[in-house]
């Protein structure tokens, strides 16, 4: 009995082993898919950051070539008349999608805008004056290049960036400076047709490079205080400077992908882990049953002699390894004439005195000791630790008592029970288990037939 609750204990520890493990490999899969689903997602963005780089670029240098060409105009013939400059100028407006206002200012003083109407106030400006645009006036002069600044906030509402492209008639030497040519560029549309607005929504995008200085400029688009990692990056290159884009990671990615495309490995791990562990419980609960019918007597429960005799012999072996005086005892129960019973009552009442005597011993031993049904009529006691000869005795009048004081009711008969017992104590002088047992059987031959 002890021996199969160690079994248990084994198998309960393998078993809570298993299923830990189990649990342990489904969540590094989980992991692992994870980190497969956030590299995918920093190819997805690369790949749509790519393409809206591409899409900033054309667009940015669409609306550059266009104003270029009123710089070529103007370089080609120093001094172009209204008519020439203001048809330019139209045709450049109504062909591109951003360009908003136009400025030609010969010597930095802007003598014409288009439209015009409604622009009529800032003709005349000279660029000396007002010291933020000056600078950058100053800077596509010095650079010699086309000169992309801002975005700055623009006085009919919105966000603007302006091109200020310097003029310069002799070409290549740029010696000879002409003044300016300043377009002003509607973010908001450029960022929508570009897709920017449209990938912002899903994804966190930010954009830095005020004043086209690139990575190491402030940040005009996205969130400001993003402090997570960047997935993506693109730069966005100008005829002089560039912009940086920058994808930061997101739990809102993950979140927006299908939930079981987030959890593939639970989903498939922990029913297939179920099986598994209900297998598993089947596969020994059957091999209990088994052990059970092999190692127990079918009629009273008690285990068999099978069973008896392996846990007897590991007893012994132990007691004998350390010279354990009174370590246990064997106690040999035996029916008298049950042959008898048998033949007068039947064997359905000789079965139900055999339980009813499994039952009797069974209840008067400690949780420690072990009985057994050697066979026919004959229990076999293994009692631990008795201490003493006279606890021996003490147990023998307590099951002679427990056995035969009380008839077993079969019917409308009373069938009164009888037995011979005998007993042996470990000592360490015994040579073998057998001889042992021995001992118990002729003291219970001995009360039997005399007795004693």
């Amino acid at each position: 009995m002890r021996y199969s609750s160690k079994k248990r204990y084994g198998f309960a520890l393998f078993f809570l082993t298993f299923i830990a493990c189990c649990i342990g490999g489904i969540e590094l899969f989980q992991h692992n898919q994870h980190l497969l689903l956030h590299e995918r997602l920093q190819v997805k963005a690369r790949e749509k950051l790519s393409v809206i780089r591409s899409n900033l670029e054309a667009e940015m240098m669409a609306d550059i070539y266009a104003t270029s060409t009123l710089a070529t105009l103007v370089t080609l013939s120093s001094s172009p008349d209204a008519s020439e400059l203001e048809d330019a100028s139209n045709r450049i407006l109504l062909k591109s999608n951003h360009i908003e206002i136009i400025g030609i200012a010969q010597n930095d003083i802007i003598q014409h805008v288009y439209p015009t109407e409604g622009n009529e106030r800032i003709i005349g400006l000279d660029y000396r004056k007002v010291p933020e645009q000056w600078t950058q006036i100053q800077k596509a002069r010095d650079i010699e290049e086309i000169f992309i600044s801002g975005p700055v906030n623009l006085v009919q509402g919105g966000r603007g960036l302006i091109v200020r492209v310097p003029v310069f008639v002799d070409p290549p030497k740029n010696n000879e400076y002409w003044g300016s040519i300043s377009t002003v560029i509607n973010m908001e549309s450029l960022l929508r047709t570009s897709g920017v607005l449209d990938y912002s929504m899903l994804s966190d995008l930010v954009i830095r490079g005020y004043n086209s200085m690139g990575s190491q400029g402030d940040i005009f688009f996205g969130d400001k205080s993003n402090s997570k990692e960047v997935i993506a990056a693109e730069t966005v290159r100008f005829p002089y400077g560039s912009w940086a884009l920058e994808v930061y990671e997101s739990r809102d990615l993950y979140h927006k992908l299908p939930w079981y495309e987030l959890n593939v490995a639970r989903l498939i791990g922990y029913p297939v882990l179920f099986f598994l562990g209900f297998f598993l419980i089947t596969i020994y609960r059957l091999y209990l049953i088994a052990e059970s019918r092999a190692f127990h007597d079918e009629l009273t429960k008690l285990p068999n002699r099978r069973y008896f005799m392996k846990s007897y012999r590991q007893q012994f072996e132990i007691a004998k390894r350390y010279d354990k005086h009174y370590d246990f005892a064997l106690i040999n129960i035996d029916l008298d004439r049950f042959k008898h019973i048998n033949d007068t009552y039947g064997h359905d009442a000789g079965d139900k005195v055999l339980v009813a005597c499994a039952d009797r011993i069974k209840n008067s031993l400690r949780r420690s000791d072990i009985v057994a049904r050697m066979g026919g009529d004959e229990f076999l006691v293994m009692m631990h630790n008795p201490k003493s000869e006279d606890n021996i005795q003490n147990l023998l009048q307590k099951l002679r008592y427990i056995l035969s004081s009380t008839p077993v009711i079969y019917e409308d008969e009373l069938i009164y029970i009888r037995v011979s017992m005998g007993y042996a104590i470990f000592q360490p002088s015994l040579m073998s288990a057998e001889q042992m047992m021995k001992i118990a059987d002729e003291r219970m031959y001995k009360q039997k037939h005399f007795g004693l």
